[in-house]
């Protein structure tokens, strides 16, 4: 285990730094992680090294080789977004559903004639000519503005006889909250699934039991969420965060519908 650790510090002393940790071998009785594999990035070109045994308990606790002499841990960010997203799901869960993720159709009118814009994402409670656009809109503005609504497109609404569009529409699929349609986004990216059309979108969830488990929260991209909880979230080690998260999978569909 020290000349693993050895190892290790020599990678640092070359000024490369660790990229990832992950568990191999937990202990049945303990439930604690004795054997990781950790992998550090060297040189220019990114490319990286991977050391076996180079981070067990007793070598460097915690299984992330941390110190102030190399540069931190560059999955901060990954990992305390991870660590939402896997409360997100804990908390879709434990509403009862059959779906999960699932968002709500609001639909918002621009009326070319009068130039009246329904559509504008800020500007509510201001005088902005807005005093004929609907509560819905409205409330489509300020779920907008706070980034919760996935824009499915537009379409004519209504034209005159010669065939020219005097209001248009837009439609958007709007979750509750920022996370949420970022997940609903990449999940369906991932699961190859469109969002319908703009006169009919398709705004359902996830299938806990068919769709859910199929969903790798790892791989998505959830990098525009990243600013809103850096600031107040602790560092959460990734592979902790994704073994929560197929915890709760699992407590959600007990009998494992999944594959």
């Amino acid at each position: 285990e020290l000349i693993e650790e050895a190892r290790c510090q020599a990678l640092r002393d070359q000024g490369c730094w660790q990229t990832d940790s992950k568990c191999l071998q937990v202990d049945p009785d303990t439930g604690l992680c004795t054997d990781y594999e950790q992998t550090y990035a060297c040189g220019s070109q990114g490319g990286g090294q991977s050391l076996v045994n180079c981070g067990t308990e007793t070598a460097c606790a915690g299984g992330d080789c941390a110190d102030d002499s190399y540069p931190p841990n560059e999955n901060f960010a990954e990992s305390a977004v991870l660590f939402e997203a896997m409360g997100e799901v804990a908390t879709q869960l434990e509403m009862d559903a059959t779906t999960v993720f699932v968002g709500d159709l609001y639909r918002c009118s621009i009326h070319l004639l009068s130039f009246q814009d329904c559509c504008v994402v800020e500007g509510w409670g201001l005088d902005l000519g807005l005093a004929d656009c609907s509560f819905e809109e409205e409330l489509l503005g300020q779920q907008r503005q706070e980034g919760q609504c996935h824009f499915v497109g537009d379409y004519c609404a209504e034209e005159t006889i010669f065939g020219i569009c005097v209001r248009e529409k837009q439609s958007h699929c709007c979750f509750s909250s920022k996370l949420s349609r970022i997940i609903a986004e990449e999940g369906r990216e991932q699961l190859g699934r469109g969002w319908g059309t703009p006169e009919q979108p398709d705004c359902s969830g996830f299938d806990v039991e068919t769709e859910l488990p199929l969903l790798d929260f790892s791989a998505m991209d959830l990098s525009e969420f990243y600013e809103d909880v850096l600031a107040d979230t602790p560092l959460v080690d990734p592979d902790e965060a994704q073994q929560s998260l197929e915890e709760s999978l699992q407590q959600g569909n007990p009998e494992g519908g999944g594959p």
